[in-house]
């Protein structure tokens, strides 16, 4: 691609300033490579507890931020930075009352927090002087910047002609909530249709508003398309076929590359394996596990939730820590839904010399 476009990339999490899952990983890497090409991306995010004060050059922009909803104008705080190890500008939104807690979802209000901070960004625009060619929104948190921006969002000069772009990482968290919503945002309801009375589904609207759309992997685009898959709006994802494209994520070399990981304990390539033993041990000492060689180890990164399969996983566990199929030892670091981390903390428990559950976040 010759022509050099300007990218607005919304995502409510970012890595290393918010993650909780694959969500964070691709808005901390993504603009980088995209900014690598030569294009101008800007990157908006809520300003969580954290995100702000536990970065030095993190710094508050001198001026409130109107934002105009449906009541009138509020206001909000904005700081700007950059994305570490690279020159990506990336500015917060920050609102004490909406995003100033201690999770980053989960909020009976949610809807409302992010339909908030969907429409600070593009107002940002606005007071920073530019226009981009491209919105890319991630999830249906960032949905309700493409619903305003392709209705009330067309009657401003600044926001038409935006191209749009819609990831679905995960299509099962859908930000349903109650039609009210609009009046919230500004939205004159009178030409929309309802996708269930009286109710507003935002990951359906950043689907049927986009001008594309994309997944994290071509077998998820496919899955989606199924009634099986497609969490009540496989028919929607059908409809808009030819604009869907499964795209698998990427990997970010600089910031996972064992040749230079300050994290390990050894470095290592292809020509130099060997080392990887000490980074067995190493591992294996952090996590109160007796250090061997001549088990297998497993180790387990993710969002503890029943669509990563973690029913299958704790029979399977069973299995291997009971001695069943043969002698192993096992990791999981991740959080997610009690009854996962309950499983696997009751297995750490009674096998604790086979097995370590660390129930929390931790980029290191």
């Amino acid at each position: 691609m010759s022509k050099k476009l300007k990218v607005l990339f919304l995502s409510v999490e970012v890595a290393p300033f918010a993650k909780t899952g694959g969500l964070g990983d691709v808005g901390g890497s993504l603009p980088k490579a995209l900014h690598a090409l030569g294009h101008d991306v800007r990157v908006v995010m809520p300003a969580y507890p954290k995100t702000v004060s536990g970065s030095p050059t993190v710094q508050p922009m001198p001026d409130p931020l109107p934002v105009p909803m449906g009541a009138g104008n509020l206001t909000a705080g904005v700081f700007h930075g950059q994305l570490p190890n690279s020159q990506v500008p990336i500015y917060f939104i920050a609102e004490s009352n909406l995003f100033n807690r201690p999770n980053l979802y989960g909020y009976s209000d949610d809807t409302y927090r992010f339909a908030f901070f969907s429409r600070a960004a593009l107002e940002l625009t606005a007071v920073l002087n530019w226009k981009p060619d491209i919105i890319h929104a991630h999830d249906w948190h960032t949905a309700p910047a493409l619903t305003w921006l392709s209705t009330a969002g067309q009657a401003y000069e600044q926001f038409r002609g935006i191209a749009t772009l819609f990831t679905i990482h995960n299509l099962a968290h859908q930000g349903r909530t109650k039609w009210e919503i609009f009046d919230y945002m500004g939205i004159q309801t009178h030409s929309l249709a309802e996708e269930a009375y009286g109710e507003v589904n935002f990951m359906a609207r950043g689907i049927y508003h986009s001008t594309l759309l994309n997944t994290v992997s071509p077998t998820y685009a496919r899955e989606i398309m199924t009634p099986s898959g497609g969490a009540g709006l496989d028919g929607l994802l059908r409809h808009r076929q030819y604009d869907l494209h499964g795209i698998l994520n990427g990997l970010d070399y600089d910031e996972w590359n064992p040749q230079k990981d300050g994290r390990l304990a050894s470095h290592y390539d292809a020509d130099h394996l060997q080392n990887r033993r000490h980074n067995r041990h190493a591992l294996q000492s952090r996590a109160n596990l007796p250090v061997r060689d001549n088990i297998p180890l497993v180790a387990m990164v993710s969002r503890l939730d029943g669509q990563k399969g973690l029913d299958i996983t704790g029979h399977a566990l069973y299995q291997l820590m009971s001695g069943i199929v043969g002698e192993a030892q096992f990791i999981v670091l991740g959080t997610g839904a009690p009854e996962y981390e309950s499983m696997f903390a009751q297995l750490a428990t009674i096998y604790p010399h086979k097995m370590s559950a660390f129930l929390e976040y931790d980029a290191q």
